[in-house]
């Protein structure tokens, strides 16, 4: 029984001396330290300890004997605070989601299209497709407004004769009115159709060219790479400085291509593709920096210089003058 109660009382001791170790610690830190805060009229104030009413303000721990920070407690972020920054936090989410579609869909465009000129091929199929419809539904139309003149011509010849012009030739009549309009909203579809390609065209055209200029950036320096090979690269800073000479990269194109400019928007300018081995298509774009240049700022004005796919035409890409276009191109 005495063996019981000194272990009760050998352990009551040592909680005792833990405790008051704690509390000696605790002490001594506090002592080794003041905090600062800033009073109502912004002047700094220390002490031991924080006035009520400061308690939620930003506060800062020196040590005692260096007077250096050791830690610093944020103030207490209001509620409009706390919402503003859970609105940037959806916005920034949202922005990243936005970025990781358009990434996935600018892959999808490279492993598509090895060129422009194959997004050109497209267009050109999908629109001559079109056309051709176009043609046929025209083609339709004249015939039945051929076949309503004659049937109206002899239901107005029965009228002339003083017969009345029989139900069926009516219904026949609005029948081919009907088929005329069916076509009519038809065609007016195919041309929505088309007009809707060359808008999705233009779209992927800057995206494949942002896309592949942003992959190749980063070896713009080697020009044995077959896919750099054929690129030139101005780099501008100041939103001034970027549109001068975007304005002076259009006007490069136009002065040193024989071949039509196929269309032309804020960020890129495209010739038609190459006819034949003789012909240098150029494509000149305006891109954002590229990801892995982060401490880039404004913009890359890059040119492309495209040749005919041929055999005499790859042979031609190799001459003086297309290295002379290139290295002009710098100097504009």
């Amino acid at each position: 029984m005495d063996f019981i109660i000194n272990m009760k009382i050998k352990t009551l001791m040592k909680k005792l001396i833990i405790t008051t170790l704690i509390f000696i610690l605790q002490c001594s830190v506090n002592a080794a330290s003041f905090k600062c805060w800033t009073n109502t009229d912004g002047v700094k104030e220390c002490g031991n300890s924080i006035p009520p009413q400061y308690a939620k303000q930003r506060i800062q721990f020196h040590n005692t004997k260096s007077g250096n920070v050791k830690e610093v407690k944020e103030a207490a972020k209001s509620k409009e605070q706390l919402l503003k920054e859970k609105e940037e936090e959806r916005i920034r989410l949202l922005r990243e989601k936005e970025i990781a579609k358009q990434n996935t869909y600018d892959d999808v465009l490279l492993k598509t299209y090895l060129t422009i000129d194959d997004l050109l091929l497209s267009l050109n199929w999908k629109i001559t497709t079109l056309d051709s419809q176009i043609k046929i539904a025209q083609g339709n139309i004249k015939n039945l407004d051929k076949q309503f003149i004659d049937k109206a011509m002899k239901a107005a010849q029965s009228e002339r004769k003083g017969a009345k012009i029989p139900n069926g030739v009516k219904k026949e009549l609005d029948t081919i009115r009907h088929k005329i309009s069916l076509k009519k909203e038809h065609i007016k579809k195919l041309e929505n159709d088309k007009s809707n390609i060359h808008q999705k065209f233009k779209h992927d055209a800057e995206r494949f060219t942002v896309a592949t200029i942003n992959a190749l950036s980063h070896v713009m320096g080697d020009r044995n790479n077959p896919k750099t090979k054929f690129l030139s690269q101005i780099k501008c800073t100041t939103a001034t400085e970027c549109e001068k000479i975007w304005e002076s990269a259009k006007q490069f194109v136009k002065s040193n291509s024989n071949l039509p400019i196929i269309f032309e928007t804020d960020t890129i300018c495209v010739n038609e593709s190459p006819k034949n081995a003789s012909d240098y298509a150029l494509t000149v774009s305006n891109v954002e920096p590229i990801s892995f240049q982060s401490n880039t700022t404004g913009k890359l004005i890059t040119l492309e210089l495209r040749c005919d796919h041929s055999p005499e035409g790859e042979q031609a890409c190799e001459n003086k003058r297309v290295k002379e276009i290139l290295a002009d191109f710098k100097s504009i």
